[in-house]
């Protein structure tokens, strides 16, 4: 089998199908490293120069939406910190724009010194990056307005925090993060509760102790001033008339006891989650919680024991039997939201067969456990096995999307059982050409790793539970981008599907599924992988599929890939397509099920037209052979009057009825021997130029009412009806009709003769109509 080097001669279309069928034992693509065309162009970027996500910001404390101009929140993009610091401190002119750049050059050396160290303080890199920056201008004026700029760019800077990149610890430690202030907000109000009631049960016990002092002989005799008196005796006689008021024994001892549990359990709910909370593998993960949860059980028993003591409604007879026995079935759902649940933090690289079945154990249970697994290979599943299973929060992503990271990690620790972190992190053994951020953005967008949520405490069906539109494109088979490049001697600009083939391409393990073809060699049965994938049996027979892709120096190939490949392909493709159907788009019974509708319909209609049609014609039927036997009995009478001597022949005449003219399908002609009936009113005659929508068929998704909810609404069933179509322009209506995943928006005709781009629009909606 040939592989990727010139100096082996030209490759045949024979090796071509021949690598199509078998693939090779040996990896072609060599020692040459090689990449799809779209990837490229972000690859030869530094990433020093280009704004992303990336660094992070983990915040020392959380900021208030508003709160110094900032956003709100315990995470901050670096990129987001800047460009909050433009909003505030950037004027306008010829020196605000000095300042503008000299900030983002500021942010580029943060990223530098982050690239370099892994992580720092905020504030730290921040000091160290105005000085450098300042020290590079050379011009002497700029540079004093830079540096006055800059320390008003400190000034307002009102935060600070750990600043980290992307890499294979960056999701360990986000989720430590925001765990460590999502416990703090829910623990608060319950250390000021347990505080208060502390409080309480500590006055009951001082004011009865201040009783007891009061028949001390000591204090009698200071509070007397004289020895005239058997101090010792009043107060035995003292004592006793108090033995009614002071506390019994055993509940002074009941409430010792439940003061010393509460002072136990309050650093629980400190500011920082407890240490031993955190774990690093299934198994331990189970054994903890249990033994935690048994210390919760133990500190609500004592908090409920504290509450009725601080009432004083405590009986013994009736309580004491009710304590003996509690146990986690006693705990009310409100004190098990706010008992501490334990994360694990688990690369999918030491997952033992220990801890997959713990794993599962944990899945299918009510156990406050989170969990986050760092994904290092796509061919990991868990996800979805965790879905399947049905009573799990299950989160699936990339760390290259931090928004949706952070809000999927905040609603997985709020929900009331277990939760999955399932997060692709990458290998850079395997994908060693691309970045972390780049790996993470490539599995989603290839649907190698795509993104979904599954929330039970959303309600009851799949609708409710299931979303997938934090995949990119979500409505489509594979994400479309327009890629330029060059052929080496013209650019071209073409739009191309990225698929799971494309990701496997950079994956070293996969190399042997790819045979790059210079331009030299290419011949035109080499197809498109993913027109090939929509070729029949008979039509891709003569034709092998490829993916363009180039190497370092910029040289173009088509690399054809294996029939394995192309399974491969498939079998993901069709993983996306059935999360599709999941998560409302493209969904088979919904598309069956308007399939047969639009068939009955039009079933319907054409017997109506039958029905109409045979109507009409026995109508003209019976007016023609009426009008028929007129005209035969006048010329009958104009004989006869001429045979007996009449000069002149009888004129015919028109009868009464003027013969009916032919029906058409919306009007009716009325029999000449029938009386005549009353006018109805004629039915408007049917037309396609309005929009209308075929509202029992919505699905509810939002793509019309995001588009323009003045033009689109819901009706009291929240299905989309057009509420005023002269509200948006015809664009607007023929791109809610192909956004529409049930196709069920009909544009009608164009309001405005003059709107842009009217031809190619009604093109466009012709098949909609």
């Amino acid at each position: 089998m040939p592989e990727h080097d010139p100096k082996r001669g030209k490759i045949t279309w024979h090796d071509m199908q021949t690598f199509y069928r078998k693939g090779s034992k040996t990896p072609p693509l060599g020692e040459h490293q090689l990449m799809p065309v779209m990837i490229a162009q972000y690859h030869q970027i530094n990433p020093l120069h280009i704004r992303y996500d990336y660094p992070l910001v983990l915040l020392d404390e959380p900021v208030a939406p508003g709160e110094t101009g900032q956003a709100g929140g315990v995470v901050h993009s670096l990129m987001r910190v800047i460009d909050d610091l433009v909003t505030q401190v950037v004027g306008t002119g010829d020196e605000a724009e000095i300042l503008r750049r000299q900030l983002y050059r500021v942010e580029a050396d943060i990223k530098s010194q982050v690239a370099e160290a892994g992580s720092g303080r905020l504030s730290e890199l921040w000091n160290a990056a105005v000085e450098h920056v300042c020290a590079q201008i050379p011009d002497s004026r700029k540079r004093e307005i830079a540096t006055t700029g800059l320390q008003h760019a400190t000034d307002a800077l009102q935060l600070d925090g750990k600043v980290i990149s992307c890499d294979e610890h960056t999701l360990s430690q986000l989720l430590w993060h925001v765990w460590q202030f999502y416990w703090r907000e829910k623990g608060r109000p319950v250390r000021e509760e347990i505080e208060a009631l502390i409080r309480q049960l500590t006055d009951i016990l001082r004011v009865d102790e201040e009783k007891m002092e009061e028949a001390n002989p000591e204090r009698l005799r200071d509070s007397m001033g004289t020895n005239d008196v058997d101090f010792n005796t009043l107060s035995q006689i003292l004592r006793q008339g108090h033995i009614q008021t002071t506390l019994p024994a055993t509940r002074r001892e009941r409430i010792q006891t439940t003061i010393e549990k509460l002072n136990q359990m309050k650093r629980i709910y400190g500011n920082v989650p407890p240490a031993e909370l955190l774990v690093h593998d299934f198994a331990s993960a189970k054994t903890i919680y249990a033994t935690q949860m048994k210390s919760m059980v133990e500190f609500f028993k004592w908090y409920r024991i504290g509450v009725l003591e601080s009432q004083n409604k405590y009986k013994e007879e009736t309580f004491d039997p009710l304590f003996a026995d509690f146990d986690l079935t006693d705990l009310t759902p409100e004190e098990l939201n706010i008992c501490p649940p334990v994360l694990v933090d688990v690369s999918s690289d030491d997952l033992t067969g220990e801890d997959q079945a713990a794993l599962l154990d944990i899945l299918d249970s009510n156990q406050r456990i989170k969990m986050l697994l760092r994904v290092s290979d796509v061919a990991h599943h868990w996800a979805q096995m965790a879905t399947a299973l049905g009573s799990a929060f299950v989160w699936q992503t990339t760390n290259s999307n931090i928004e949706r990271l952070f809000h999927g990690g905040t609603d997985g620790l709020a929900y009331a059982g277990p939760a999955l972190f399932c997060i692709y992190v990458g290998n850079s053994a395997h994908i060693p050409l691309l970045s972390p951020y780049l790996r993470a953005a490539v599995a989603v967008e290839s649907r190698a790793f795509p993104a979904f949520l599954y929330h039970p405490g959303h309600g009851t069906t799949w609708a409710s539970r299931f979303d997938v539109t934090s995949t990119p494109q979500p409505e489509r088979h594979w994400s479309l981008a327009e890629v330029t490049y060059t052929d080496g001697e013209e650019e071209h600009t073409r739009e191309m599907n990225f698929t799971y083939a494309h990701f496997a391409a950079m994956d070293t393990r996969f190399a042997n599924h790819f045979l790059p073809v210079p331009q030299t060699d290419w011949v035109e049965n080499m197809v498109p992988l993913s027109t090939f994938m929509a070729m029949d049996g008979a039509e891709a027979r003569d034709k092998v599929p490829y993916l363009l892709l180039v190497d370092a120096e910029g040289s173009l190939f088509r690399a054809v890939v294996s029939r394995e490949m192309v399974a491969k392909t498939r079998l993901c493709l069709t993983r996306w397509n059935l999360l599709q159907e999941l998560g409302g788009i493209n969904n088979s019974y919904v598309n069956a099920a308007i399939e047969a509708e639009k068939e009955r319909l039009a079933a319907e209609k054409a017997q109506e037209l039958q029905a109409l049609e045979a109507k009409y014609q026995a109508e003209m039927d019976q007016n023609v052979g009426e009008l028929t036997k007129v005209i035969i009995d006048k010329i009958a009478s104009g004989l006869l009057s001429e045979s007996s001597g009449m000069a002149t022949f009888a004129p015919v005449t028109t009868p009464a009825t003027a013969p009916p003219k032919p029906p058409t399908k919306t009007e009716e002609t009325p029999s000449a021997s029938e009386p005549a009936a009353e006018e109805e009113p004629e039915e408007e005659a049917i037309t396609f130029d309005e929009p209308y929508i075929d509202t029992p068929l919505c699905t509810s998704c939002n793509e019309c009412i995001n588009k323009n909810n003045k033009m689109f609404a819901y009706d009291e069933n929240k299905q989309a009806i057009i509420k005023d179509a002269t509200a948006g322009t015809f664009r607007q209506l023929v791109e809610a009709a192909e956004n529409c995943p049930v196709h069920i928006i009909h544009p009608g005709k164009p309001k405005n003769p003059n709107e842009e781009g009217l031809e190619d629009l009604m093109k466009r909606a012709e098949k909609f109509n």
